[in-house]
Protein backbone atom coordinates (compact mmCIF):
# COMPACT_ATOMS: atom_id res chain seq x y z
CA UNK A 1 0.00 0.00 0.00
CA UNK A 2 3.27 2.24 0.29
CA UNK A 3 4.23 1.50 -3.15
CA UNK A 4 0.42 2.33 -4.23
CA UNK A 5 0.09 5.38 -2.24
CA UNK A 6 3.35 6.69 -4.15
CA UNK A 7 2.43 5.52 -7.21
CA UNK A 8 -1.14 7.25 -7.32
CA UNK A 9 -0.22 10.10 -5.52
CA UNK A 10 1.61 10.68 -8.95
CA UNK A 11 -1.51 10.30 -10.88
CA UNK A 12 -4.40 11.85 -9.74
CA UNK A 13 -5.13 14.60 -6.96
CA UNK A 14 -7.92 12.18 -4.78
CA UNK A 15 -6.08 9.40 -4.78
CA UNK A 16 -5.46 8.82 -0.99
CA UNK A 17 -9.09 10.06 -0.66
CA UNK A 18 -9.83 6.86 -2.77
CA UNK A 19 -7.60 4.51 -0.52
CA UNK A 20 -8.74 5.72 3.04
CA UNK A 21 -12.07 7.71 2.40
CA UNK A 22 -14.18 5.38 0.29
CA UNK A 23 -15.97 2.05 0.41
CA UNK A 24 -17.83 -0.16 -1.73
CA UNK A 25 -20.34 -2.99 -2.20
CA UNK A 26 -18.50 -5.24 -4.32
CA UNK A 27 -20.60 -8.44 -6.61
CA UNK A 28 -18.21 -11.17 -7.97
CA UNK A 29 -20.26 -13.18 -10.61
CA UNK A 30 -18.66 -16.34 -12.53
CA UNK A 31 -19.40 -16.85 -16.31
CA UNK A 32 -20.04 -20.09 -18.53
CA UNK A 33 -17.94 -19.23 -21.49
CA UNK A 34 -16.72 -16.36 -23.02
CA UNK A 35 -19.27 -15.11 -25.47
CA UNK A 36 -21.51 -15.15 -21.69
CA UNK A 37 -18.15 -13.45 -19.55
CA UNK A 38 -17.78 -10.79 -22.76
CA UNK A 39 -21.77 -9.98 -22.70
CA UNK A 40 -22.31 -9.69 -18.87
CA UNK A 41 -18.74 -7.63 -19.05
CA UNK A 42 -20.44 -5.04 -21.80
CA UNK A 43 -23.58 -5.10 -20.34
CA UNK A 44 -22.44 -4.07 -16.75
CA UNK A 45 -20.60 -1.49 -17.80
CA UNK A 46 -22.89 0.32 -19.63
CA UNK A 47 -25.74 -0.58 -16.53
CA UNK A 48 -23.00 1.19 -14.16
CA UNK A 49 -23.85 4.53 -13.93
CA UNK A 50 -27.56 3.68 -13.33
CA UNK A 51 -26.34 1.05 -10.43
CA UNK A 52 -24.50 3.85 -8.93
CA UNK A 53 -27.51 6.10 -8.82
CA UNK A 54 -29.41 4.04 -7.52
CA UNK A 55 -27.28 3.38 -4.91
CA UNK A 56 -25.94 6.72 -4.56
CA UNK A 57 -24.18 6.64 -0.83
CA UNK A 58 -21.98 9.44 -0.62
CA UNK A 59 -23.51 12.61 0.32
CA UNK A 60 -21.92 13.97 3.47
CA UNK A 61 -17.85 14.61 4.21
CA UNK A 62 -16.12 16.50 6.53
CA UNK A 63 -19.05 16.75 8.79
CA UNK A 64 -21.14 18.64 6.11
CA UNK A 65 -23.88 18.02 3.46
CA UNK A 66 -20.88 17.84 0.10
CA UNK A 67 -24.11 18.32 -2.45
CA UNK A 68 -23.22 15.63 -4.19
CA UNK A 69 -24.97 12.03 -4.04
CA UNK A 70 -21.95 10.19 -4.61
CA UNK A 71 -18.24 11.69 -3.34
CA UNK A 72 -16.69 8.42 -3.85
CA UNK A 73 -17.73 8.34 -7.80
CA UNK A 74 -16.03 11.89 -7.94
CA UNK A 75 -13.03 10.98 -5.96
CA UNK A 76 -12.57 8.19 -8.17
CA UNK A 77 -12.62 10.17 -11.02
CA UNK A 78 -9.39 11.92 -9.94
CA UNK A 79 -7.58 8.71 -8.52
CA UNK A 80 -5.78 7.30 -12.24
CA UNK A 81 -7.62 7.52 -15.28
CA UNK A 82 -6.00 4.18 -16.96
CA UNK A 83 -6.69 2.02 -14.59
CA UNK A 84 -10.56 3.08 -13.10
CA UNK A 85 -13.59 3.79 -14.29
CA UNK A 86 -15.64 2.48 -17.11
CA UNK A 87 -13.85 0.96 -20.11
CA UNK A 88 -15.47 2.30 -23.03
CA UNK A 89 -13.87 0.57 -25.43
CA UNK A 90 -15.68 -2.95 -24.44
CA UNK A 91 -18.80 -1.84 -24.74
CA UNK A 92 -19.21 -3.44 -27.63
CA UNK A 93 -20.73 -5.85 -29.84
CA UNK A 94 -17.55 -8.17 -30.60
CA UNK A 95 -15.45 -7.81 -28.07
CA UNK A 96 -13.26 -10.49 -26.29
CA UNK A 97 -10.99 -11.39 -23.63
CA UNK A 98 -8.54 -10.41 -26.25
CA UNK A 99 -9.63 -7.13 -25.90
CA UNK A 100 -9.48 -6.82 -22.47
CA UNK A 101 -6.32 -8.53 -22.31
CA UNK A 102 -4.67 -5.85 -24.66
CA UNK A 103 -6.19 -3.31 -22.15
CA UNK A 104 -4.60 -4.74 -19.35
CA UNK A 105 -1.08 -5.19 -21.26
CA UNK A 106 -0.96 -1.71 -21.80
CA UNK A 107 -1.56 -0.62 -18.57
CA UNK A 108 1.50 0.42 -16.86
CA UNK A 109 2.80 -1.86 -14.09
CA UNK A 110 3.13 -0.81 -10.20
CA UNK A 111 4.79 -3.67 -9.00
CA UNK A 112 6.13 -7.48 -9.12
CA UNK A 113 7.18 -9.51 -6.24
CA UNK A 114 10.48 -11.98 -5.82
CA UNK A 115 11.36 -13.95 -2.85
CA UNK A 116 9.01 -11.76 -0.49
CA UNK A 117 10.37 -8.75 -2.15
CA UNK A 118 8.38 -5.78 -4.01
CA UNK A 119 9.81 -4.38 -6.80
CA UNK A 120 8.69 -1.18 -7.77
CA UNK A 121 8.47 -0.58 -11.20
CA UNK A 122 8.35 3.14 -13.55
CA UNK A 123 6.59 3.40 -16.63
CA UNK A 124 6.64 -0.10 -17.30
CA UNK A 125 3.62 -1.92 -19.16
CA UNK A 126 2.94 -5.30 -18.73
CA UNK A 127 3.37 -5.97 -22.56
CA UNK A 128 7.08 -4.47 -22.15
CA UNK A 129 8.05 -6.83 -19.23
CA UNK A 130 6.97 -9.93 -21.41
CA UNK A 131 9.56 -8.51 -24.41
CA UNK A 132 12.20 -7.14 -22.63
CA UNK A 133 11.84 -7.84 -18.56
CA UNK A 134 12.99 -6.07 -15.42
CA UNK A 135 15.27 -6.10 -13.31
CA UNK A 136 16.68 -8.93 -14.61
CA UNK A 137 13.70 -11.20 -14.27
CA UNK A 138 10.92 -12.13 -16.16
CA UNK A 139 7.06 -12.43 -15.88
CA UNK A 140 5.56 -15.10 -14.25
CA UNK A 141 1.52 -15.81 -14.14
CA UNK A 142 1.47 -14.93 -11.05
CA UNK A 143 3.06 -11.51 -11.88
CA UNK A 144 0.23 -11.64 -14.57
CA UNK A 145 -2.84 -12.25 -11.62
CA UNK A 146 -1.15 -9.63 -9.12
CA UNK A 147 -1.54 -7.25 -12.25
CA UNK A 148 -4.57 -7.87 -12.65
CA UNK A 149 -5.49 -6.89 -8.96
CA UNK A 150 -4.17 -3.49 -10.04
CA UNK A 151 -6.99 -3.03 -12.71
CA UNK A 152 -9.34 -1.15 -10.58
CA UNK A 153 -12.40 0.07 -13.36
CA UNK A 154 -15.84 -0.25 -12.11
CA UNK A 155 -16.16 -3.27 -13.54
CA UNK A 156 -12.95 -6.35 -14.31
CA UNK A 157 -12.03 -9.26 -14.61
CA UNK A 158 -9.76 -11.62 -12.14
CA UNK A 159 -10.93 -15.05 -12.13
CA UNK A 160 -14.56 -14.28 -12.33
CA UNK A 161 -16.13 -10.86 -12.86
CA UNK A 162 -16.01 -8.10 -10.19
CA UNK A 163 -18.55 -5.62 -10.03
CA UNK A 164 -17.31 -2.31 -8.00
CA UNK A 165 -19.90 0.77 -8.94
CA UNK A 166 -21.90 1.34 -6.21
CA UNK A 167 -21.39 2.68 -3.29
CA UNK A 168 -21.30 1.22 0.22
CA UNK A 169 -24.98 0.64 1.96
CA UNK A 170 -25.96 0.03 5.04
CA UNK A 171 -27.04 -3.48 6.43
CA UNK A 172 -30.25 -3.84 4.79
CA UNK A 173 -29.32 -2.69 1.66
CA UNK A 174 -26.02 -4.64 0.55
CA UNK A 175 -28.13 -7.97 -0.13
CA UNK A 176 -29.77 -5.49 -2.41
CA UNK A 177 -26.51 -4.72 -4.28
CA UNK A 178 -26.00 -8.41 -5.12
CA UNK A 179 -29.80 -9.34 -5.82
CA UNK A 180 -29.94 -7.03 -8.56
CA UNK A 181 -26.93 -7.50 -10.63
CA UNK A 182 -27.73 -11.74 -9.79
CA UNK A 183 -31.41 -11.13 -11.64
CA UNK A 184 -30.15 -9.64 -14.37
CA UNK A 185 -27.27 -11.05 -15.21
CA UNK A 186 -27.74 -14.45 -14.28
CA UNK A 187 -30.87 -14.86 -16.32
CA UNK A 188 -31.29 -15.00 -20.04
CA UNK A 189 -34.57 -12.95 -20.73
CA UNK A 190 -33.65 -10.21 -17.90
CA UNK A 191 -30.12 -9.35 -19.72
CA UNK A 192 -32.48 -9.22 -23.07
CA UNK A 193 -34.60 -6.80 -21.59
CA UNK A 194 -31.22 -4.90 -19.96
CA UNK A 195 -29.60 -4.89 -23.48
CA UNK A 196 -32.56 -3.47 -25.42
CA UNK A 197 -33.01 -0.92 -22.47
CA UNK A 198 -29.25 0.65 -22.92
CA UNK A 199 -29.02 0.08 -26.46
CA UNK A 200 -29.78 3.50 -27.76
CA UNK A 201 -27.28 4.95 -25.88
CA UNK A 202 -23.95 5.63 -27.15
CA UNK A 203 -20.52 5.13 -25.49
CA UNK A 204 -20.70 9.36 -24.80
CA UNK A 205 -23.95 8.79 -23.16
CA UNK A 206 -22.89 6.48 -20.87
CA UNK A 207 -19.40 8.41 -19.81
CA UNK A 208 -21.91 11.26 -19.54
CA UNK A 209 -24.23 9.95 -16.90
CA UNK A 210 -21.60 8.50 -14.96
CA UNK A 211 -20.12 11.99 -14.10
CA UNK A 212 -23.64 13.60 -13.90
CA UNK A 213 -24.73 10.85 -10.97
CA UNK A 214 -22.03 12.17 -9.26
CA UNK A 215 -24.16 14.92 -7.99
CA UNK A 216 -27.56 14.72 -9.20
CA UNK A 217 -28.04 10.92 -8.64
CA UNK A 218 -31.37 9.46 -9.79
CA UNK A 219 -32.42 13.37 -11.01
CA UNK A 220 -29.61 12.68 -13.51
CA UNK A 221 -31.00 12.00 -16.73
CA UNK A 222 -29.53 10.65 -20.16
CA UNK A 223 -30.84 11.46 -23.90
CA UNK A 224 -33.97 13.38 -21.45
CA UNK A 225 -34.87 9.80 -19.61
CA UNK A 226 -34.70 10.32 -16.24
CA UNK A 227 -32.14 7.81 -14.86
CA UNK A 228 -34.96 6.79 -11.45
CA UNK A 229 -37.05 5.42 -14.73
CA UNK A 230 -34.53 3.57 -16.33
CA UNK A 231 -33.74 2.00 -12.67
CA UNK A 232 -37.38 1.28 -12.08
CA UNK A 233 -37.02 -1.02 -15.53
CA UNK A 234 -33.88 -2.69 -14.19
CA UNK A 235 -35.30 -3.57 -10.83
CA UNK A 236 -38.13 -4.68 -12.60
CA UNK A 237 -36.10 -7.05 -14.87
CA UNK A 238 -33.74 -8.26 -12.37
CA UNK A 239 -37.18 -9.18 -10.27
CA UNK A 240 -38.05 -11.42 -13.56
CA UNK A 241 -35.17 -12.78 -13.42
CA UNK A 242 -34.81 -13.74 -9.78
CA UNK A 243 -37.66 -15.39 -9.70
CA UNK A 244 -36.87 -17.36 -13.15
CA UNK A 245 -34.06 -18.92 -10.97
CA UNK A 246 -36.22 -20.54 -9.10
CA UNK A 247 -34.20 -20.29 -5.67
CA UNK A 248 -36.03 -20.33 -2.24
CA UNK A 249 -34.90 -20.27 1.63
CA UNK A 250 -36.61 -22.17 4.27
CA UNK A 251 -39.54 -19.89 4.29
CA UNK A 252 -40.27 -20.62 0.56
CA UNK A 253 -39.47 -16.78 -0.49
CA UNK A 254 -37.69 -16.26 -3.50
CA UNK A 255 -34.62 -14.01 -3.83
CA UNK A 256 -36.75 -11.05 -5.12
CA UNK A 257 -37.27 -10.64 -1.28
CA UNK A 258 -33.72 -8.75 -0.90
CA UNK A 259 -35.39 -6.00 -3.66
CA UNK A 260 -37.98 -5.05 -1.10
CA UNK A 261 -35.90 -2.54 1.03
CA UNK A 262 -34.43 -1.20 -2.41
CA UNK A 263 -38.15 -0.69 -4.03
CA UNK A 264 -39.35 0.59 -0.59
CA UNK A 265 -36.58 3.38 0.53
CA UNK A 266 -35.58 4.35 -3.00
CA UNK A 267 -37.66 3.55 -6.22
CA UNK A 268 -40.61 4.39 -4.36
CA UNK A 269 -39.44 7.56 -2.99
CA UNK A 270 -37.15 8.60 -6.00
CA UNK A 271 -34.97 9.10 -3.15
CA UNK A 272 -30.92 7.62 -3.08
CA UNK A 273 -29.73 6.56 0.14
CA UNK A 274 -27.01 10.13 0.39
CA UNK A 275 -30.62 12.34 -0.13
CA UNK A 276 -31.97 10.76 3.08
CA UNK A 277 -28.14 10.79 4.68
CA UNK A 278 -28.51 14.19 4.25
CA UNK A 279 -31.54 15.06 5.89
CA UNK A 280 -31.42 12.83 8.59
CA UNK A 281 -27.52 14.42 9.38
CA UNK A 282 -29.60 18.00 9.20
CA UNK A 283 -32.27 17.08 10.81
CA UNK A 284 -32.82 14.68 13.72
CA UNK A 285 -29.13 13.86 14.07
CA UNK A 286 -28.31 17.59 14.55
CA UNK A 287 -24.92 16.62 12.87
CA UNK A 288 -23.91 14.38 15.52
CA UNK A 289 -21.21 11.96 14.25
CA UNK A 290 -21.98 9.25 16.58
CA UNK A 291 -25.88 9.20 15.55
CA UNK A 292 -24.40 9.10 11.73
CA UNK A 293 -21.70 6.28 12.41
CA UNK A 294 -24.82 4.27 14.77
CA UNK A 295 -26.88 4.85 11.24
CA UNK A 296 -24.49 3.61 8.84
CA UNK A 297 -22.72 0.36 10.90
CA UNK A 298 -23.06 -2.67 9.65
Amino acid sequence: YKIISRYLGRRGKRAHDMMKRTTTDQVNLDYESEEDAIEKMCLALAVTPIAAALFANGSISNGKVNGLASERLRIWRYTDPERCGLILRLICAHCSFQDYLDYVLEVPMMFFVREGKWIVTRNLTFRKFIEKGSHGYHPTQSDFELHLSTIFTDVRFKQYLEIRGMDGQRSHLIPAVWAFWKGILYDAEARRSAIHLMKRFQEYDILKLHRDVERLGLKAKVRGERVLDLARELVRASEKGLKAQHLFNEHEQDETIYLAPLKEEVLRTGKTPAEKAAELWTGSMKRNPRALIDYLKI
